[in-house]
């Protein structure tokens, strides 16, 4: 019975986290499209995803500098991948999503 339990609560917080997600990344892309989106910082990290995903050097011209040696961030060549298909921010509101989402819910604890 007790396992039963377990599996339901766990169930039931994956649920939660999906649904914290998908409303997150909803409103970003709402906030995005009616231009509420803060434009400096999200210029810059659109800037050097496009240049990752089409083999370029990450020198985001706003800053005048490598985004790289800023802030050490390799998993923005992971965003690149379907950047190449489909450049829209989406995908890097949909990682800061994840992101958030990681932080927020700890279901790694009910395992």
């Amino acid at each position: 019975m007790a396992l039963l339990r377990k599996y339901w609560s766990l169930s039931f917080v994956l649920l939660a986290c999906l649904v914290f997600v998908l409303y997150l990344l909803w409103l970003q892309i709402r906030r995005y499209e009616q231009l509420g989106a803060y434009a400096f910082d999200l210029g810059i990290f659109q800037q050097a995803v496009w240049l990752m995903a089409h083999g370029e050097t990450p020198f985001v011209t706003v800053r005048g500098m490598n985004i790289l040696g800023d802030h050490f961030t390799p998993i923005l060549y992971l965003i690149a991948i379907p950047y190449r298909i489909w450049a829209h921010p989406f995908w890097l509101f949909l990682a800061q999503t994840f992101a958030w989402q990681r932080e927020r819910c700890h279901f790694t604890e009910w395992l």
